[in-house]
């Protein structure tokens, strides 16, 4: 936790230095920050920019470097629940005071909140940004000035809008205020899922959950925690209980619903017409309320649009950037990589091989951001497959360097290449490494010993 406590430090004294935007393209509706944004906003953001931008990207995957060293220590010594919760506490609490973010998501969920919660109008079209009641929301105008940009358009589920409308609202026109009600849920949320799984030290004090679900204040935490509700009713076989929980986490962003998938196939396999039943009345009867709710509450029902893209944020992007970055390439390599990962997701499926299966389904998507990867600790926690768990650590390790080129404008082709190899590549070879290593464990017990001879009959 100290390496938490002073990477904050650290970043404190790095906001400091001197530095300028780099004023680059925009990716085919990328988010691009442009000029010295940060003046006019309460918690800086570093997204696209150079200078400063460089030291804070080494301090932050230093620091989340060194805290996830002390992590795995503290998973070796087998600390008890209480401390691991006691060093949460203090691990959120430098968290939500963080002195930047490292892109524009937590002020578009503000956004869509403050249009939502605020001024009770639909997230889910572009319109002009109305701020006479909350003028601190401004610098939200100048941050996203483009009202036609797909990112003044909500690209998530009901659920999402109904938890940011009531952060904008408790946050009484402070953006400040806004983004440390975020991160607070992000925290809340975050401990749930952890509680729910049974494994608090595993997934709460995960560096990587903790640095880019709370201080950086994506809602993947949120998603998460119902994903993790699901996983605690399918345990005690609430099946009803378990699909409305998906559809909740699907509702904070739809890629959660890809968990309908393996449950399908084990109600399928144990060919229970009650169960099948139970299942889809809990999926449907959630899904008939919050679209109702949302209906009446902005005319629309909408679980987001299209996955988001991002250059150098996967290996499809990276080939459209280095075929020029023409929209035909990003659709073209994008469309590729989508059916190629759900190909892959369904066939490890169908072998019950669900982890390996939902990792697949995480690596179809066209922008691979490194808060992505969060999602697979909760799947490191409560797995079996001792190699599949050493693959999860390895991604908590190599990860935060996906921070490098968002944060970065000028870090360029060579490096985002290296960037994704690194967080493709060491996770793999991991489990590689794990299973061989298995496999070899098992020989060995299995080997008869040389002294031993059979009695003669």
């Amino acid at each position: 936790m100290l390496s938490l406590i002073a990477t904050a430090v650290a970043s404190v004294w790095a906001l400091h230095l001197p530095r300028t935007c780099a004023d680059i393209p925009a990716f085919s509706g990328a988010i691009s920050v442009r000029g010295p944004i940060e003046s006019v906003l309460p918690i800086p953001v570093v997204q696209n920019c150079s200078g400063g931008a460089v030291t804070l990207a080494v301090i932050l995957v230093l620091g989340c470097t060194l805290a996830t060293f002390a992590w795995q220590a503290l998973l070796r010594a087998g600390i008890s629940q209480r401390v691991a919760m006691l060093l949460y506490a203090v691990a959120a609490a430098v968290a939500v005071s963080f002195p930047y973010v490292s892109t524009t998501d937590a002020y578009a969920y503000a956004l869509y909140g403050y249009e939502a919660g605020v001024q009770h109008r639909s997230p889910y079209r572009a319109q002009p940004l109305q701020t006479n009641t909350a003028p601190e929301f401004s610098g939200i105008a100048r941050l996203f000035p483009d009202e036609r940009s797909g990112v003044r358009i909500a690209n998530y589920g009901p659920v999402f809008t109904a938890l940011y409308g009531g952060v904008a609202a408790a946050s009484r026109g402070s953006l400040k205020a806004a983004i440390v009600i975020e991160r607070l849920l992000s925290a809340i949320a975050l401990l749930t899922a952890a509680l729910l799984l049974r494994r608090g030290a595993f997934v709460a004090l995960a560096p990587l959950c903790v640095f880019e679900l709370i201080a950086f204040a994506h809602n993947d935490a949120a998603m998460l925690a119902f994903l993790a509700l699901a996983w605690a009713a399918y345990r005690k076989n609430q099946l009803a209980w378990c699909c409305a929980a998906i559809v909740l986490a699907g509702e904070v962003k739809g890629i959660a619903l890809l968990a309908f998938l393996p449950l399908a196939l084990h109600v399928a396999r144990n060919g229970r017409l009650r169960a099948a039943a139970a299942a889809f009345a809990g999926a449907a009867a959630t899904l008939a309320i919050t679209a109702a709710l949302s209906l009446w509450a902005f005319g629309t029902f909408s679980l987001g649009g299209a996955p988001a893209i991002a250059p150098f944020s996967s290996p499809s992007m990276l080939l459209a950037a280095a075929a020029g970055g023409s929209l035909s390439a990003i659709k073209i390599f994008g469309a590729l990589q989508i059916v190629a990962g759900l190909l892959l997701a369904a066939w490890l499926f169908l072998r019950r091989r669900t982890e390996l299966g939902a990792a697949a389904a995480m690596a179809s998507l066209p922008a691979l951001f490194p808060w992505y990867f969060t999602w697979l600790v909760p799947l490191g926690a409560i797995t079996r497959d001792r190699a599949f768990r050493s693959a999860v650590v390895a991604a908590a390790f190599v990860s935060i360097l996906g921070e490098i080129p968002l944060m970065v404008a000028n870090a360029g082709l060579a490096v985002a290449a290296l960037v994704l190899a690194v967080q493709w590549g060491v996770p793999a070879l991991t489990y590689a490494s794990a299973l061989n290593s298995d496999a070899r464990r098992r020989v060995r017990r299995s080997a008869v010993p040389s002294d031993r001879v059979s009695p003669k009959p």
